[in-house]
C-alpha cells in the first residue's frame, strides 16, 4: 500500500506540472506575453495550500514552514553559500581563461532592487519554496528519509523547469537549447541539495527563501542570464561559466558530496 504522504506527494506534482506547464505552452503561443513567466513561481505554493486546505489542516499548520525560531547557522548559511559560491565561481573562470570580468559592469553589484521589486522578488521565491521545500519535500521525508526524499524532490524541481528553460532559450536565441536545458536540470539537481539541508536543519522555508533570493539576484549579475541568454560581470559561454551551468554543478559536488556521507535519516 502507498503510504498517503507519498501519495500527497504525487498528486502534489501532478498538479503543478498540469498548471505549470499548460501555461508554458501557452506562454510558447503567445510570446508577446514572455513577462508573464516569474508568475509560474506561484504555482507550487498556490497548490501546496490548496491541498493543505483538502487536508483541513489549522491556520497554524497553513504557516508552519514559516516558522522563525530556528539557529543562525542556517540564516548564515543561506546568505553566505550562495554569495560564496558566486564568487569563487567567477574567480575560478577568469583565472582558468573561460571567460573575462568585464569591468564596465561592476557597478551592478551594487544596483539593489528598489522595495516593490523587493517585494515582487520574495513572493516569486517563496512561492516555489513554501511549495517545493515547505510542503513537497517533508511529504517525501515522511517515507523515504532525508537523502532520498531530497533526490526524488531535486529531480521533481528540475523538470518543473524543464519547459521553463527550453522555451525561454528557444526565444532567446541561445546556440543549444537542449542542451542548456539538460545541463540546467542537472544544475537544479545538485542546488536541491543545500537547499533541502536548509530547510531540513531549520525547518522553515525561510533559510531556503533567503538563499534563493540571493541566488536569483547575483548569480545573473556575476555569471550571465542563463535564462535570456544575458552576459553578466564574467563574460563567456554561459553554458560553462554561469552557477545553473557546467560550473555551477561542479562547485555544489563538494556540498551533494557532504550531504551524502551524512550520518543516514
Amino acid at each position: 500500500m502507498i503510504p498517503s504522504s507519498l501519495r500527497s506527494a504525487a498528486i502534489y506534482t501532478l498538479i503543478v506540472y498540469l498548471f505549470s506547464f499548460s501555461f508554458v505552452f501557452w506562454l510558447y503561443h503567445h510570446p508577446e506575453s514572455l513577462g508573464l513567466f516569474p508568475f509560474l513561481m506561484l504555482i507550487p505554493a498556490a497548490t501546496a495550500l490548496g491541498m493543505r486546505l483538502r487536508e483541513k489542516e489549522s491556520l497554524r499548520d497553513l504557516i508552519s514552514p514559516l516558522r522563525l525560531s530556528f539557529s543562525i547557522t542556517p540564516l548564515l548559511f543561506s546568505l553566505l553559500y550562495p554569495v560564496t559560491l558566486i564568487a569563487l565561481i567567477a574567480v575560478a573562470i577568469v583565472l582558468l581563461g573561460f571567460g573575462t570580468f568585464d569591468t564596465g559592469k561592476l557597478h551592478t553589484l551594487t544596483d539593489l532592487p528598489g522595495l516593490s521589486a523587493f517585494i515582487f522578488g520574495i513572493a516569486l521565491v517563496f512561492g516555489e519554496e513554501y511549495g517545493w521545500r515547505g510542503y513537497l519535500l517533508p511529504q517525501l521525508a515522511e517515507s523515504l528519509g532525508e537523502k532520498r526524499a531530497t533526490l526524488v524532490h531535486g529531480l521533481i524541481w528540475a523538470l518543473w523547469h524543464a519547459p521553463i528553460v527550453l522555451v525561454l532559450a528557444l526565444f532567446s536565441h541561445t546556440s543549444e537549447p537542449w542542451l542548456l536545458m539538460l545541463v540546467q536540470l542537472s544544475a537544479v539537481v545538485a542546488a536541491s541539495y543545500p537547499f533541502a539541508w536548509l530547510y531540513f536543519r531549520s525547518g522553515s522555508i525561510i533559510p531556503p527563501m533567503i538563499f534563493h533570493y540571493v541566488w536569483d539576484l547575483y548569480n545573473p549579475v556575476v555569471l550571465g542570464d542563463i535564462y535570456q541568454n544575458r552576459p553578466g560581470i564574467v563574460d563567456g559561454n554561459i553554458l560553462w561559466i554561469n552557477g545553473e551551468g557546467i560550473a555551477g554543478i561542479v562547485a555544489m559536488l563538494p556540498f551533494v558530496y557532504w550531504f551524502l556521507l551524512r550520518k543516514a535519516r
